[in-house]
C-alpha cells in the first residue's frame, strides 16, 4: 500500500457539493502538519488508518421504519383527499 496522504490517518479530504451528491477533491487537510496538501503527497509522519467505524444497523433499520411510516401516512392522507 502506498504511503500517500489519501490513506493517512491525519488526512481529511475536501468535498464539493454537486447536483446529485458530493465530489471528493484532489486535496485535503493534514492535521499533523496543519496545512492543505494534495492527496498523492507523502511525508515521514505517515500513519496508516486502522480504525474502522462500525455500521450501526439498528439505528439504520429504525430510521428506515420511521421513513416507511411517514410515507404510508402521507399516502393515506392523499387517498382520503382523493375519495372526497
Amino acid at each position: 500500500m502506498a504511503k500517500e496522504c489519501y490513506s493517512c490517518d491525519y488526512f481529511r479530504g475536501y468535498y464539493s457539493k454537486t447536483y446529485c451528491g458530493f465530489y471528493r477533491e484532489k486535496f485535503g487537510r493534514c492535521w499533523k502538519h496543519d496545512k492543505m496538501c494534495d492527496k498523492h503527497e507523502s511525508c515521514d509522519q505517515f500513519k496508516t488508518r486502522t480504525k474502522k467505524y462500525p455500521i450501526k444497523k439498528g439505528v439504520i433499520i429504525n430510521a428506515l421504519c420511521d421513513a416507511v411510516t411517514d410515507i404510508n401516512t402521507i399516502k393515506n392522507i392523499l387517498e382520503e383527499r382523493e375519495l372526497q
